[in-house]
């Protein structure tokens, strides 16, 4: 019988070369993931001279679309595989002092360029049966919090992979040591342009929570090429969509007279492990980067202990070089 306290989820980064060849798993996972239906089955009423409904089916498409890769208490370390699987991927992290990694994830914006996005060979079940999910990307990367709840940071990938096959976990594979990502140690700036980002004080006594979506475009061609299943993928446009909620102050006021004013801004949102951290020397953190503008802010939507609310919708745009960036020092250099 299947328990719940026994599932497990696992991810091996796939070749790049050979990306749909289900792989190994390399790491154990502090997360949730589905297993979404892969195929339709199509129930087929022959003209056959009889009432007795469907005589055959044919299944025209594998398809395992729909998977949601939930981190409830996100970490530092499940950063680089999601990222790398959404926005750019063969990335070679630079080494940080005090046994940290950089990962810095700029993806090219060009109209000739390649960003190599990644993928993974997903392991999922409990001690009953085990699901495996090749060639999985997401096309969105939602980071969510707030302060003040005495909750941690979530993260959620949402994408699709080829298909869904019976398989089996890598074994000896453990959680190890993770480092919880804390909403109350976020921080967000609101600079003139991309160039300046982080300059000056952070934003102070307004931001309340926050949820950002990061779409990195990816998407499955289909072709007639011998399969079932999509061939290979591609990438569309890449953006950020932030909703924010701020008290109610000045600073927030200024939010809304941006708004109004059709006002470019370039937005950081950071958080760190601060003081805390539990391995080398180096304080472990995310960086997000975007320019754009304030597509809604409205006033007086809410309280909070009986202070006034405003909620924000910044949307990313492309000032021509830059438009959506995300950095991230852990302490692991793989996938």
């Amino acid at each position: 019988m299947g328990e719940k306290v026994f599932r497990q989820v696992q991810w091996g980064k796939e070749s790049s070369a050979a990306q749909g060849t289900p792989v190994a798993a390399i790491r154990a996972l502090a997360a949730e993931c589905n297993v979404p239906k892969d195929r339709n089955y199509q129930f087929i009423h022959d003209t056959n001279g009889r009432r007795g409904g469907p005589n055959r089916t044919a299944v025209y498409q594998y398809f395992a679309d729909g998977i949601t890769l939930n981190f409830p208490h996100g970490y530092y370390q499940a950063l680089p595989g999601v990222f790398s699987c959404c926005l750019k991927g063969d990335i070679t992290p630079t080494t940080a002092s005090g046994g940290a990694y950089t990962w810095t994830f700029t993806p090219v914006f060009t109209s000739t360029a390649s960003n190599l996005v990644d993928s993974l060979t997903m392991r999922v079940g409990d001690e009953t049966e085990q699901y495996v999910m090749e060639f999985v990307q997401f096309r969105s990367v939602v980071i969510a919090g707030s302060a003040g709840d005495d909750a941690p940071i979530t993260i959620t990938a949402n994408g699709y992979g080829r298909q869904v096959t019976v398989g089996a976990f890598t074994t000896t594979l453990t959680l190890g040591t993770l480092q919880p990502m804390v909403g109350n140690l976020s921080q967000l700036w609101v600079n003139n342009t991309f160039a300046v980002l982080g300059s000056g004080a952070a934003v102070s006594q307004t931001l309340v929570d926050w949820n950002i979506e990061i779409f990195g475009g990816q998407h499955p061609k289909f072709f007639a090429d011998g399969a079932r299943y999509f061939s290979t993928v591609g990438q569309s446009d890449i953006y950020l969509v932030a909703t924010f909620t701020f008290e109610g102050n000045s600073t927030a006021d200024g939010y809304f007279d941006l708004f109004q004013a059709g006002t470019a801004k370039a937005i950081r949102f950071k958080v760190t492990s601060g003081t805390d951290y539990i391995t080398g020397s180096t304080p472990y953190s995310m960086v997000i980067d975007a320019y754009g503008k304030f597509e809604e802010v409205i006033p007086l939507a809410g309280e909070r202990d009986g202070n006034s609310l405003h909620t924000a919708i910044f949307r990313s745009m492309d000032d021509g070089t830059n438009a959506v960036k995300v950095v991230v020092v852990t302490n692991n250099g793989t996938l």
